[in-house]
């Protein structure tokens, strides 16, 4: 007995209907996914070997406050969070768009909110000049995340289902 395919459709109409998530990014897209993985693990490492033995004297000394809680997770949490998101759009999981402008548009809001509360208590923004740049590139990333999502949920596979479909 010969094995039958599971669709009633031939090779050649599946390989035309099913377009894969990675290719309907534009490579300005990929770029910024690769730049924010890096950027994602630079920041994590970095964040916590600048900061590692402050904490544990904090933590040796004192107890601790909300205060070094909320700052350990603003420093670790959106590094891993914004890995996370564009590994998931790299694997081309189908909410990953979603969840990276979720992440982008919190931590935009973040650092506004950082820029205003910084500039009250100290009255200079010296202190955080250095993530302008940061904060100016995640604006365009924003927007080709919005530019791609229904397309992305909507028409896309990933590599996954490609194979399972036989292509």
């Amino acid at each position: 007995m010969q094995n039958e395919p599971t669709t009633i459709f031939d090779q050649d109409f599946l390989k035309q209907a099913f377009i894969r998530r990675r290719q309907l990014m534009p490579l300005a897209l990929k770029i910024y996914v690769w730049f924010y993985l890096a950027l994602s693990v630079y920041g994590a490492v970095a964040f916590s070997y600048i900061n590692v033995t402050r904490w544990l004297n904090q933590i040796r000394y004192e107890s601790m406050d909300g205060f070094l809680l909320f700052t350990i997770f603003s420093g670790l949490g959106f590094p891993v969070l914004r890995f996370l998101s564009n590994l998931f759009i790299w694997l081309e999981k189908k909410k990953a768009i979603l969840i990276g402008i979720i992440i982008t548009a919190v931590h935009i809001l973040y650092t506004c909110i950082s820029f205003f509360i910084i500039y009250n208590m100290f009255g200079r923004f010296d202190f955080m000049i250095w993530t302008v740049p940061l904060l100016l590139l995640e604006i365009p990333y924003f927007v080709l995340l919005l530019n791609i999502r229904k397309r992305w949920e909507q028409t896309g596979i990933s590599g996954k289902e490609q194979h399972y479909y036989g292509n």
